[in-house]
């Protein structure tokens, strides 16, 4: 899944539109919060690949990675498949990056996002 495609899948999907919060330090970093309780459910960012185990001087140097709520034990279970990686600067026991434009598919990014929006933004 590209970045744009899940910006407009957030959007149409959730109502829920990506805030840059750090427009000089990270302009591609993007939150994306509830919009009853203002949680964060999706962090995007595009990092370094030496920074998630990838990459480098001759490979891909920055990776666009969606990082997401999910349980624990399924957040195990992801980590042994390729393009899942431990969560990019959230809580790795409740967290997880997405590769995107990786090999996870589009279908399993949309099934990823509505966990961490459950999670996050359906708490009473």
């Amino acid at each position: 899944m590209e970045r744009a495609e899940l910006i407009r899948h957030m959007e149409q999907r959730y109502g829920v539109a990506p805030e840059y919060l750090w427009p000089e330090a990270y302009p591609s970093g993007a939150v994306f919060r509830c919009p009853g309780n203002g949680k964060w459910c999706g962090l995007l960012m595009r990092v370094r690949g030496e920074k998630i185990g990838l990459g480098g001087p001759k490979g891909v140097l920055h990776f666009d990675l969606l990082v997401v709520k999910n349980d624990p034990d399924v957040i195990g279970l992801l980590l042994s498949k390729d393009g899942f990686y431990p969560a990019y600067h959230m809580n790795k026991r409740h967290w997880i990056s997405v590769h995107l434009d990786g090999p996870v598919s589009a279908r399993e990014v949309r099934d990823l996002v509505a966990d961490s929006f459950l999670l996050v933004c359906d708490k009473k």
